[in-house]
């Protein structure tokens, strides 16, 4: 069993595409099961129902203009 694991576990440094495929594959899978599903809030609303749909958006509103590169307009600001 340990020698399964660490071609297993060396395959993946060695080759990180193959990381990528396998997460790619259930990622296909799950959206091939579940069309309904487009963003983050969609799967907030599969598991936590409404409430959940609303965190999720929130959350990923606040971390995605957390995380924005800074536009002209904030330059002229600053002047």
């Amino acid at each position: 069993m340990p020698v399964v694991f660490d071609i297993h576990f060396q395959d993946h440094f060695a080759n990180p595409s193959a990381h990528l495929r396998q997460s790619d594959y259930v990622v296909g899978c799950f959206k091939l099961r579940h069309l309904e599903m487009y963003g983050i809030d969609d799967a907030g609303y599969i598991m936590f129902g409404r409430i959940g749909r609303e965190v999720f958006a929130v959350a990923f509103l606040l971390c995605t203009q957390s995380i924005r590169p800074p536009s002209d307009q904030d330059d002229m600001q600053s002047c």
